[in-house]
């Protein structure tokens, strides 16, 4: 019976039946070999077994090594499929006929993308986002739909994975280090969730805590990314995006180092500050958030709370009384003043990232959410 399993069971998986069909005692040769086995096993169960123990993958460890191959997995069907609809809907089409089969295209690719975006968030949300900003140099297809979904509406961390990573930056949770802190997120981006919070003495706080598992996920994510873009230029020549992940690969190592992005607020705060003693016009019109330190780690990020409205939100503007030339005049000059002046800039500055509010004048106020990398 037993040689007759030996036969059905698959090539790869016959080796296993081999000892019980054949005693060892009668054939030298394999019963040394079964022992080598035996031993190089029970070596590799050993080791992969100690291993554990001393590594001791913590909880976002094992969910990345889960996760990886599915995500994996969105990305080749999601990449396939779009690339099998370029290739079979426009086929030898040419004139006006391959230009409306062609922007199809792109709006079903940029559909595709999207729910990718969602599905996977961290890494591929900000490709999203950044794509949203690429007027005039991607399909309008792709920035409208980036831009229309993914502004704005993020995926959101569950409160349990906000509380772990408080204790695993500060040794406590958010309870023990406000007198207030909102489970529920303000606001939620790509890379972060905002929560409202108090300190001891009331004063109203914006902490700012990353995704759990983005550091984990980061650098398989990326090199997925860019060997996808690779491929698809492959087949498509003058699909020559590599740029984009280019630029991912070199802002997301300190994009997820909140420290990072304090140093940064200071720099800005300061440079903004000695231009408004030299006279500058937006002296007194553009603030910085001050950063609470104490409750900061390079996953938590907690600042002064800022009440505003969108930049771009011309109807709330309208409703302070607040002029969309003064609004656009502010922001001019101030970005000016970084450029040409400072040489260090804030360098993501949608309207998420902006806030405006009146102050005791009258007159808007600019407030950053937060400073970007330097450009010299």
């Amino acid at each position: 019976m037993l040689g007759r399993l030996g036969r059905l069971v698959p090539p790869s998986l016959r080796c296993l039946t081999y000892s019980t069909n054949h005693t060892a005692a009668g054939n030298p040769s394999r019963r040394s070999a079964w022992r080598w086995s035996a031993v190089v096993g029970t070596s590799l169960m050993a080791g992969v077994g100690g291993g554990l123990l001393v590594y001791q993958p913590t909880a976002e460890d094992l969910r990345a090594a889960y996760l990886t191959p599915v995500r994996l997995g969105r990305d080749v069907y999601t990449a396939a499929t779009t690339v099998i609809d370029y290739k079979l809907s426009l086929g030898s089409l040419t004139g006006a006929a391959r230009e409306v089969a062609l922007r199809e295209c792109h709006q079903r690719g940029a559909n595709r993308l999207l729910a990718l975006c969602f599905a996977n968030g961290g890494v591929y949300t900000k490709l999203g986002q950044h794509i949203g900003q690429l007027d005039h140099l991607l399909p309008e297809e792709y920035v409208l739909t980036m831009r229309e979904h993914l502004l704005d509406r993020c995926p959101v961390s569950p409160p349990e994975e906000v509380r772990r990573t408080f204790e695993q930056d500060l040794g406590a949770p958010p309870e023990k280090h406000f007198a207030y802190f909102s489970p529920e997120p303000i606001a939620s981006a790509s890379l972060a969730q905002v929560h409202e919070a108090r300190d001891h003495t009331g004063r109203r706080l914006a902490v700012k805590v990353q995704h759990a598992g983005l550091r984990e996920s980061c650098a398989a994510d990326v090199a997925t990314i860019s060997a996808l873009v690779a491929a698809v230029r492959w087949i498509f020549p003058d699909f020559d995006y590599g740029w984009l992940v280019d630029e991912i690969k070199e802002n997301l190592p300190r994009e997820l180092d909140f420290r990072h992005e304090a140093s940064n607020a200071e720099r800005c705060r300061a440079n903004l500050q000695r231009s408004a003693q030299h006279g500058a016009w937006h002296a007194g019109r553009v603030h910085v958030p001050q950063i609470d330190y104490r409750t900061s780690s390079n996953r938590i990020l907690t600042m002064e709370f800022i009440d505003g409205v969108g930049v771009t939100d011309t109807t709330a503007l309208a409703r302070l009384g607040l002029s969309r030339r003064e609004v656009m005049m502010l922001v001019a000059e101030t970005f000016n003043e970084m450029i040409f002046a400072h040489g260090y800039v804030h360098c993501d500055p949608h309207a998420a990232n902006m806030l405006v509010r009146k102050v005791v004048s009258g007159a808007p106020e600019n407030a950053f959410g937060r400073s970007g990398y330097r450009v010299r």
